[in-house]
């Protein structure tokens, strides 16, 4: 099977251009992955909303949970052929001010979900995960992902116009993430 062409990438991009819901809806089924912030003012993963219907809690104490500090949605394609899903509304904000502005507890909130997004994914089957993210961004995602651009950066009308490159990444081998992340994204 060919790898489809940047062209038809984008052409098939699964978000409108306002970006607020998928174009053709019932070619993909949404999952939403929320992380709120715990006592130790670290993220833990609460559990994902399918298509708008909550599914089973992950991780959660509602005695220790504060409020969302992450989010992120996971394009799952209905085409049981497909097995590249999308990464979409990615977005971190502690609701803590104090950490607003630290990049350590950015990281870990973006670790502990797409490692939470990555074990979502291989339940689904999927092998590559894509990503439209700011150039600036590409190089984490490389570096922890080993993913790989596709084509060269354009203006995407789905945020504005903001500058966007299409990144895509093996999630099959985590061996191939970044060494001293590896763990997070086996099993």
């Amino acid at each position: 099977m060919n790898e489809p062409s940047e062209e038809d990438i984008l052409r098939t991009s699964p978000t409108t251009s306002t970006g607020a819901e998928p174009a053709e809806s019932t070619d993909w089924t949404a999952i939403s992955i929320n992380a709120y912030q715990n006592q130790s003012l670290s993220a833990d993963v609460f559990g994902r909303r399918l298509d708008g219907q909550s599914t089973r809690p992950h991780r959660r104490d509602d005695a220790t949970c504060g409020g969302i500090c992450g989010t992120v949605t996971l394009l799952v394609p209905k085409a049981e052929d497909m097995t590249t899903g999308r990464i979409t509304r990615l977005a971190i904000d502690h609701p803590d001010q104090r950490l607003a502005s630290s990049p350590l507890a950015y990281r870990r909130v973006f670790l502990e979900m797409t490692s939470y997004l990555h074990q979502v994914a291989r339940e689904y089957q999927l092998t590559h995960l894509e990503a439209f993210v700011h150039p600036r961004h590409a190089k984490l995602y490389r570096r922890v992902f080993n993913a790989t651009p596709i084509g060269k950066p354009f203006a995407c009308e789905d945020v504005a116009g903001a500058p966007a490159q299409l990144m895509k990444a093996d999630i099959q081998h985590p061996k191939t993430f970044h060494r001293r992340l590896r763990a997070r994204y086996a099993g």
